[in-house]
């Protein structure tokens, strides 16, 4: 592990309000006029009861604010105030909930950090040592080749540690990193961070009633109640400063949860409020005469940018969609299931179509139900990804890894292989099956037209993934768009019968384009038997095109359509994920 230089977060007059919506002017205070501060090569515990405001106090000290909290004050790293370009890479921050790509390992997830934050300084020989250094600092050698969808509670949080400390950060805020864990694992991971700050990192951490080993573990802790800080130093002066309140601990009682009983409001009754409050407000007048003067230190820091190139990081990203990907056994194994259904079940239907009258009803709806089966099979597992996925592009975001474009792209073209290879091959197989044109330049034309409906339904999906806040609701508005395109698609209603003021509604139908190209492809110069004496004999697929209304645009301007369509759905896809995912720090 690199030593690290000494850093010390120092703030002063430091105010956080919420916002009122409207007309309301009035700002609730969440922290009020606090001074304090924080290192160097210290390990601090930041406490507090629910709401007491001690989150909030170490997500401004992160440049983590939402946008409706305004903030106010002064935040100093060393003699400097926090630069936006240099604070990321000065600190890292552990969340809560950390979440992860199921399907890598436990080593994969440490380097893919590694790579993302030193690739651009560091040979990727010392990435994979400090990678393998790390791992082992953690105690998660025994795990390092399962993946994290296997590992333990406790281990994923060291995961998530150690995805932060490939950077060699400086500072390390840590939310809530005990909880849900057992005792043992507890204490385990805080000695792990105490060997950190004996590498020289300077640790903050919300804590919920630590054991007393675990209290003792930290050099000082910071007691919040009510917006304001009620004490901050090490814990037996803190005993001391409750004594001199007036609040005398019992034998046998363990600190942390006194001084947060003393520090909590009981709403138990109107009486019990009150009483609380008093309590409350004694301490916070003491620790306003009690505490000194905050000092600054007095130190520059050296910064090196490791991030690497955008060809390195787009390598990288599409490198862990693609195993990811692969190893989603349970995808894969629906998807081929699937496809061997409809291949049985379409081959046999329509085994050998032939070219009697019935079979141009038949080779319309084949041709048709291929199209909508392949949209629809694209659909509906891709609609999933990005709202499961833009928590770990938010937080990867976060420290800089990459943009959102580079991330929608990567994806995009990872998902191609998978999407095509395994729906060309099925459609390859049902097409000379049930006898469609029988001729190899009409069957790779086809297949290109097919490839084109599978780019824009990525596309599409992924795009509609973005946008979607959860995934129910990107099921729900994918599906509602689909149907809608299939609507308009050509086979349900002739375009030319469509009200003119939804006929807008064809031309940005992928199904039509698809729909028209493959009836052209499949139609032009058949010739068809006709029964004596039938006076709705059709002899020529030119007279089915014309009769379905597909005679117009040709072949290639609906694959170049396609294609351009693909495109928009690209563009929107990309920059919507882009600023979606874009969490500024708000630092002044």
């Amino acid at each position: 592990m690199l030593e690290t230089e000494d850093v010390k977060i120092s703030w002063m007059n430091l105010n956080l309000k919420i916002k009122n919506k409207g007309l309301n002017t009035n700002q609730r205070s969440i922290i009020y006029n606090e001074f304090g501060s924080v290192g160097p090569k210290s390990m601090v515990a930041l406490m507090g009861s629910s709401g007491a405001g001690k989150t909030s106090l170490m997500n401004s000290l992160a440049g983590r604010i939402e946008k409706h909290i305004a903030i106010s004050g002064k935040i100093y790293v060393n003699s400097e105030e926090r630069d936006p370009n240099t604070w990321p890479h000065i600190m890292a921050y552990v969340e809560q909930e950390f979440y992860f790509y199921e399907n890598q390992t436990v080593e994969e997830t440490v380097l893919f950090s590694s790579l993302m934050r030193l690739g651009g300084s560091e040979t990727t020989d010392f990435i994979k040592n400090r990678t393998d250094e790390i791992i082992n600092m953690l105690g998660l050698c025994q795990v390092k080749h399962t993946y994290i969808n296997k590992v333990s509670g406790g281990e994923k949080k060291r995961v998530s540690i150690a995805s932060e400390l490939v950077g060699n950060p400086q500072i390390i805020f840590l939310d809530e990193p005990l909880s849900g864990l057992d005792s043992f694992s507890a204490l385990r991971t805080l000695k792990i961070l105490r060997e950190l700050v004996n590498h020289g990192k300077t640790v903050l951490i919300t804590i919920h009633q630590p054991s007393y080993q675990m209290l003792s573990i930290f050099d000082e802790m910071i007691l919040m109640a009510d917006g304001n800080i009620i004490f901050s130093g090490v814990v037996d002066d803190c005993i001391d400063f409750y004594s001199q309140c007036g609040f005398e601990i019992p034998e046998k009682t363990n600190p942390a949860d006194f001084f947060l009983n003393i520090a909590s409001v009981d709403t138990t009754t109107p009486e019990t409020i009150e009483e609380s409050n008093k309590r409350i407000e004694k301490l916070k007048e003491k620790w306003a005469q009690s505490r000194q003067e905050i000092q600054i230190l007095n130190k520059s820091i050296k910064l090196i940018d490791g991030k690497g190139s955008s060809r390195f990081t787009f390598i990288n990203l599409l490198k862990r969609n693609f195993l990811d990907l692969l190893r989603d056994k349970k995808y894969l194994k629906i998807q081929i299931i699937q496809k061997i259904i409809f291949l049985l079940l379409l081959g046999l239907t329509y085994i050998n179509l032939g070219y009697s009258q019935d079979a141009i009803q038949s080779r319309v709806g084949v041709i048709f139900f291929i199209l909508i089966n392949s949209v629809f099979g694209t659909a509906g597992p891709l609609l999933n990804i990005f709202p499961k996925e833009k928590r770990i592009i938010q937080r990867e975001r976060r420290s800089g890894m990459y943009d959102g474009v580079t991330a929608y792209l990567a994806k995009f073209i990872a998902l191609i292989p998978f999407i095509i290879i395994l729906t060309i091959t099925y459609i390859s197989a049902v097409y000379w099956m049930i006898g469609l044109y029988p001729s190899a330049g009409r069957f790779f034309i086809y297949l290109l037209i097919q490839a084109s409906l599978l780019l824009f339904s990525i596309a599409l999906t992924l795009t509609i993934g973005t946008y979607s806040p959860s995934e129910n609701f990107s099921q729900v508005l994918g599906t509602t768009i689909i149907i809608i395109f299939i609507i308009f698609g050509g086979s349900f209603s002739n375009p030319n019968t469509i009200p003119s003021w939804l006929s807008w509604i064809i031309w940005i139908s992928p199904i039509q384009y698809g729909f028209k190209a493959s009836m052209q492809n499949q139609f032009d110069g058949l010739e068809f038997i006709c029964n004596d004496n039938d006076p709705r004999c059709i002899e020529s697929g030119n007279d089915v095109i014309i009769l379905y209304g597909m005679e117009s645009p040709s072949i290639w301007p609906c694959i170049l359509t396609l294609w351009g369509l693909t495109v928009f759905w690209i563009f929107i896809g990309a920059i919507g994920l882009h600023f979606l995912t874009k969490i500024s720090l708000k630092l002044k």
